[in-house]
């Protein structure tokens, strides 16, 4: 909300996506339309970045993209042969690894390295258990 109205994302490439290959992304910005105010101030994306001591290059927002990347694929075909109820099983685990289980008081992203490798095994598990999805 404090980035409002810019917008980040990561860009892969296509091919990189397929082949798997998600270690050179390219951090892109956009700004949204902007419904309030008089327009009448001027920020590049480094000013307001700085407002909000958010780094340019923040690796924690690009691990994260990298990862989903990785883990959308997988879920992605999932759906395509789970029934429901076994999908709503997967999505929960998703939902505690990657947005409920961090402590505070400690590293986010060490955090989440981990809990994104437990859930790549998680997932490396149930497809070898349920022959592939």
């Amino acid at each position: 909300c404090a980035m409002y109205p810019l917008g980040r994302y990561m860009k892969i490439e296509s091919d990189d996506y397929k082949s798997g290959k998600l270690d050179n992304p390219t951090v892109q910005y956009l700004i949204q339309p902007i419904d309030c105010g008089d327009n009448s101030a001027v920020h590049t994306v480094r000013d307001w970045l700085s407002c909000y001591n958010i780094q340019l290059e923040n690796q924690a927002f690009v691990r994260w993209h990298q990862e989903i990347a990785k883990i959308g694929s997988i879920l992605i075909q999932a759906e395509k042969k789970l029934s429901a109820p076994v999908m709503g099983k997967i999505w929960d685990t998703v939902l505690i690894l990657l947005y409920l289980n961090y402590d505070a008081t400690k590293d986010y992203l060490q955090q989440f390295e981990k809990n994104a490798a437990d859930l790549m095994t998680a997932l490396h598990t149930a497809q070898a258990m349920m022959k592939g999805f």
